[in-house]
């Protein structure tokens, strides 16, 4: 697991230093020569969907993600253990759903034949972020079944 989000860590850090530089570049260009690239908006929004979604599982081995704990605060004990327990259920069953809405999705702009207008990659690639993203976050998700239980 440290593996798979050192991985993610790196992937969220190059594609922020990628769209950082390419939007300086941008600006540089379009600031003295009045020119500047035509893909390069579109590349940076494309660069901080990796990191969306790249980054949704962080927030689990960070021990970052939204959660609502006022909750869980009137329980004690098992109860308590019980409640984040059904909590990370339905977290991960939320999380299954988008994952195969979007590889469907996915599926479907692939059978259209879609590319971006400046980039011209085909649009199925940048469905299937969301769901590439899915697959460590479940991963991360279901350690933390792991964690919740090992509590005293």
């Amino acid at each position: 697991m440290k593996i798979l989000r050192s991985t993610i860590n790196i992937i969220c850090v190059v594609s922020i230093l990628l769209a950082t530089m390419i939007l300086f570049c941008n600006v540089i260009l379009r600031g003295v020569f009045n020119a500047g690239f035509a893909w390069a908006e579109e590349a940076v929004r494309y660069l901080l969907a990796v990191v969306t979604f790249m980054g949704l599982s962080l927030g689990v081995t960070e021990k970052a993600d939204i959660n609502v704990d006022a909750f869980l605060r009137l329980f004690k004990g098992q109860g308590k253990r019980y409640l984040k327990i059904l909590i990370n259920t339905i977290e991960l069953l939320a999380l299954i759903s988008l994952g195969l809405l979007s590889y469907q999705f996915a599926q479907e702009i692939s059978a259209l034949d879609q590319i971006t207008p400046a980039l011209r990659i085909p649009m199925h690639y940048l469905y299937l972020l969301i769901f590439i993203g899915v697959i460590p976050r479940l991963l991360f998700g279901a350690t933390k079944y792991y964690d919740i239980l090992k509590e005293n």
